[in-house]
């Protein structure tokens, strides 16, 4: 709500996270965050996905744009 609150309708927001998996460094699987859920919160919020991608070997990235 705070992301929705300071963008102005069609600001971009990014985010990026630990992939599920290898837990040899980076926090551990419970503290990473969920790519579903994360888009589905923030659908609610009055965003829209505009694309995934792959950041590097051990992250995993969105951007939305607010309605």
């Amino acid at each position: 709500s705070e992301a929705s609150r300071l963008l102005k309708s069609g600001g971009k927001l990014l985010v990026v996270d630990w992939k599920p998996g290898d837990e040899s460094f980076g926090p551990v699987l419970q503290k990473r965050l969920d790519q579903k859920k994360i888009q589905s919160q923030l659908e609610q919020s009055g965003f829209g996905l505009l694309k995934t991608f792959v950041a590097g070997p051990y992250h995993w990235g969105m951007v939305f744009i607010k309605s």
